[in-house]
């Protein structure tokens, strides 16, 4: 089901980053995150954040439980100097898929691949999470007929494949749609197999 896809690709990105990134800071970042932050359970809040501090920019996440108390958890930090303002919150029965599918939409206005933060105008966000909320009420199916092969791990074939392709277009929601992979799990492993970060196992490599 889906939920045992996007179970299969959170577990899979973290093997990945465990194994094959542990000498990559960034990567290292996205592993402790991911450890912290995603539940099996898939039910839970999307939310827009605004922060008077960073008016271009919008921090667009999910959280299993209220919005207002994560953006005052957040707002604790000492980076942050104003506090979060919560612009927008829905509830969702399957908040882990349709966040990928938001960050996957959003993925151009990105500011950084580790962080939750778009360059986006707030009424486009907020249709766009509007938009595949309701999507998937219609498409339960949604999230593994966009990326059917985002549970699976890479292979050498398909590696050798991804070089090829991103010599000819490096852009990521193109070679995404290529692969059947989020965005996400393409920009982290473009960028261990174009920089060397990580090296290649048989573990991982059938």
């Amino acid at each position: 089901g889906l939920m045992d896809i996007v179970s299969n690709l959170l577990n899979e990105q973290y093997l990945f980053k465990s194994y094959y990134c542990q000498n990559n800071v960034k990567n290292q970042i996205i592993q402790e995150k991911e450890q912290r932050q995603w539940k099996n359970d898939s039910d839970g809040y999307v939310y827009i954040l605004t922060n008077e501090a960073m008016p271009e920019l919008l921090k667009i996440g999910k959280c299993r439980n209220s919005p207002e108390n994560r953006a005052k958890e957040i707002s604790k930090h000492t980076g942050i100097p104003l506090p979060f303002k919560v612009e927008y919150k829905k509830y969702t029965p399957c908040a882990n898929e349709v966040e990928i599918l938001i960050q996957s939409e959003l993925w151009d206005y990105k500011v950084d691949v580790l962080k939750e933060f778009f360059k986006v105008d707030f009424e486009n966000a907020k249709l766009i999470c509007e938009n595949i909320i309701n999507s998937l009420i219609d498409k339960p199916n949604l999230f593994s007929t966009k990326y059917p092969n985002s549970g699976k791990a890479w292979n050498r074939d398909e590696i050798e494949k991804l070089k090829k392709e991103h010599t000819k277009n490096n852009d990521i929601k193109y070679l995404s749609n290529i692969f059947g992979r989020t965005p996400y799990q393409i920009e982290i492993f473009l960028n261990s197999i174009d920089f060397g970060e990580c090296n290649t196992s048989d573990k991982f490599h059938s």
